[in-house]
């Protein structure tokens, strides 16, 4: 499955003392669709606090992988201070979508991101997305650099499903290399965009 690492357990934190660092760097010769596809150095499910830490990783999914498919974990806080991620690419032919960090929410979570850092030299340096039928989920970035190069994109807000309440977006002192886009997930099906941006930066919003 698409789950493979180091699997941060509900209630669980990981807090850096000193310079921290994880590395991940499979060789090309070991990297292949498949284990690409499926392994990410951080696996995030629920209530956590990831700070202090670097983590600089190539030939996988995604430095972090914080993901609840919609349905675990309602309720739950995720929080990341003082973290820098940055994913430095795929062999050609591999897995093709290497975010730095890369979410999807279930109903009433809250993510803070604070004085962090979300680099990908290939694709988006932030992403999220939320899933059907959610509510009461809020999500703010504040202090945060995100550089991406996905077509002119730095990170991306996704919506997927039948939804009907607002997801507040607070964004502040932050900044991106090109640009923040909002856009469906998925090109088929109800895609109903929820997201309610409060942008206290210059930064642009691009919604599609």
């Amino acid at each position: 499955n698409d789950r493979q690492g180091i699997q941060i357990k509900d209630y669980v934190s990981l807090i850096g003392h000193g310079d921290v660092k994880l590395e991940f760097h499979p060789l090309d010769s070991e990297a292949n669709i498949y284990n690409t596809s499926c392994c990410s150095p951080l696996e995030v499910y629920g209530n956590s606090t990831i700070e202090n830490i670097t983590i600089e990783a190539s030939n996988c999914r995604y430095c972090i992988h914080d993901e609840t498919g919609g349905l675990m974990y309602g309720g739950a806080t995720h929080k990341y201070k003082n973290v820098y991620l940055h994913h430095a690419g795929n062999k050609e032919g591999t897995w093709s979508s290497p975010c730095a960090i890369a979410t999807g929410m279930s109903s009433m979570n809250k993510y803070y991101y604070e004085n962090c850092v979300f680099r990908s030299d290939s694709f988006y340096g932030w992403s999220l997305h939320n899933n059907a039928g959610e509510w009461g989920n809020v999500i703010t970035l504040d202090g945060c650099e995100i550089h991406g190069e996905a077509d002119g994109v730095s990170a991306k807000l996704g919506y997927y499903g039948d939804n009907q309440h607002d997801c507040n977006v607070f964004i502040k002192s932050s900044s991106v290399n090109h640009k923040l886009q909002v856009k469906a997930e998925s090109d088929s099906g109800v895609n109903d965009n929820v997201f309610k941006i409060h942008n206290f930066t210059n930064i642009n919003v691009e919604v599609i």
